[in-house]
């Protein structure tokens, strides 16, 4: 009986990985924390409870490659994926992907970041940044980015970022900026940048 429960099991859990993969049952799940990102298509990633949908800030290296949704709705400061004194060797957003953070809130401070790579105290650095889907941060008051680096005690890199589809920021108060470089006390690099799509 144990066997056959067990069987049953596994099958209901390769049907259903088939069918996700396909994209006919549309999956979400709250967020992920210091774990490599294989999202697929029809599949979203959100942030639950939290401000961030991915969440890297320890050991690592990862890679993150998105086909679905990456999205974080918040009333405060949130990141679609932040990347905290981290490595993370690829970002490969495909033509299907969306990595988007929204903040609805009007008070002071609540930005929204698409990819937040945060060097406060050591470095976080992105090798291979790769989008042919949209990267948008939309904030209801402050700032918004679709790509920000910032750089503190740490440096904040990314050896190549290219892109033929869409980085966004859109804030109705302040300023939006597809791609900022915020070099605190450091440096904030992008080392090559290729572009063929909307920034």
């Amino acid at each position: 009986m144990i066997l056959k429960e067990q069987l049953r099991l596994k099958i209901q859990r390769a049907v259903t990985i088939a069918l996700l993969s396909v994209g006919i049952i549309p999956a979400v799940h709250a967020e992920v924390t210091n774990q490599s990102v294989n999202n697929l298509s029809g599949t979203t990633i959100n942030n639950g409870s939290t401000t961030n949908a991915v969440n890297l800030n320890s050991l690592g290296p990862y890679t993150v490659n998105n086909a679905g949704g990456i999205s974080s709705v918040s009333n405060r400061l949130n990141s679609s994926i932040k990347i905290k004194e981290v490595v993370l060797t690829t970002l490969t957003n495909t033509n299907t992907g969306v990595i988007s953070a929204t903040t609805n809130n009007s008070l002071d401070g609540d930005d929204a970041y698409g990819v937040y790579l945060h060097a406060n105290t050591n470095s976080a650095s992105i090798g291979n940044l790769t989008n042919s889907g949209t990267i948008s941060g939309t904030a209801g008051d402050d700032y918004a980015y679709g790509v920000y680096l910032y750089a503190y005690h740490g440096s904040a890199t990314i050896n190549t970022l290219t892109n033929s589809g869409t980085i966004s920021g859109t804030a109705d108060d302040y300023r939006g900026y597809g791609i900022y470089l915020n070099a605190n006390t450091n440096s904030a690099t992008i080392t090559t940048l290729t572009n063929s799509g909307t920034i």
